[in-house]
């Protein structure tokens, strides 16, 4: 029996899957499972500040890299006008788009063309780039990207060279890639409690406790006289009372594990630092030796390298994309990041 070696064997459209039915694969992401499928409150982790800190330590790696578009085997009039295309556009601000596919999963970036006058010819040029929210957006039975409207909920696909289409670690699976903010999610839940619970701990425990004892039993006016006394020497630290009354001062500072807290917060702060960056000792003071240390920021070098080559790969397609519009297929520049 002979086979057709060039035709797909096994996919979505020749089996029992209901994806072949309903055209839309769902996004296996379980944290987005149980929120709803709701991108936003991804979005409002990054409110926490320890996990920003990793962001924009994990960007600026990326960003204060210097780079360059070289011309290659490219023609003079093809490299001049991507050059044209490239002035127009915030490459680092571009680059810290592309980055959030990796905290998101993907990151569809709109692009927006005009129509431009270069040497006696009308072409297309880049007016402006702009990233778009993951929830317009979902992946069909062939793992194509489409936007939902009004009109299409089910999705309609975009057109081409519309949309630059950023993956972090896609596969056939899960088209929707991996998102490093859903492996934050617990543990900037679980120290967002920690932190409320410590604030609790301290308005109830981090104040002494007055006890005031009078030698005769005072009436309800007197009574709230001397608790109002009290509650202004909690404000100015001083109290006049008569030489009936004895005041007690306790010092609650030592009831419950204050501790506790602290380390739930230190575990949950690692946790993300882990998700985020592959390691702990450059956002973290901990005590190690300097071979750990330089270890560490090594893995650190290394993540920022991926991220690198991945910002690479996604401007090289935008400028394919550039080229083919306006030229057809030919060879086209190259998009480099440099040593300084």
């Amino acid at each position: 029996m002979k086979y057709n070696l060039t035709k797909e064997l096994v996919s979505r459209t020749n089996n029992l899957s209901f994806y072949k039915y309903i055209g839309v694969l769902p996004n296996p992401d379980t944290v987005l499972s149980r929120n709803g499928k709701n991108y936003h409150n991804l979005r409002n982790l990054k409110n926490d500040p320890h996990l920003w800190a990793c962001i924009q330590s994990r960007k600026a790696g990326v960003v204060s890299k210097q780079y360059r578009l070289e011309q290659g085997k490219s023609s003079k009039e093809v490299f001049n006008f991507v050059n044209l295309c490239f002035a127009n556009i915030d490459i680092d601000k571009l680059i810290k788009q592309i980055l959030d596919a990796v905290l998101f999963g993907f990151q569809p970036i709109e692009i927006i063309w005009k129509e431009n006058l270069f040497n006696g010819n009308i072409l297309y040029a880049i007016e402006r780039l702009e990233a778009r929210p993951q929830e317009y957006f979902i992946f069909d039975g062939n793992s194509k990207l489409k936007y939902i409207s009004i009109s299409e909920p089910n999705g309609k696909k975009m057109p081409k060279y519309k949309c630059l289409l950023v993956q972090h670690e896609s596969d056939y699976d899960n088209p929707y890639g991996q998102s490093l903010l859903s492996k934050c999610y617990w543990s900037c839940t679980f120290k967002n409690s920690a932190i409320r619970f410590w604030v609790n701990f301290i308005e109830r425990f981090g104040n002494p406790m007055v006890i005031a004892t009078t030698e005769n039993n005072l009436s309800a006016a007197e009574q709230e006289e001397l608790l109002d006394s009290f509650s202004e020497m909690m404000e100015s630290n001083t109290i006049v009372a008569s030489g009936k009354v004895s005041v007690q001062i306790h010092d609650n500072a030592k009831q419950g594990n204050v501790q506790l807290y602290r380390e739930l917060i230190d575990i949950c702060n690692a946790e993300i630092s882990k998700v985020i960056l592959s390691q702990t000792l450059t956002t973290q003071i901990e005590q190690g030796s300097y071979a750990a240390s330089k270890t560490h920021l090594e893995i650190r070098k290394e993540v920022i390298e991926s991220d690198i080559a991945l910002a690479k790969h996604s401007i090289n397609v935008l400028i394919s994309y550039i080229c083919e519009l306006n030229f057809g297929k030919v060879d086209m520049p190259m998009f480099e990041f440099v040593d300084k």
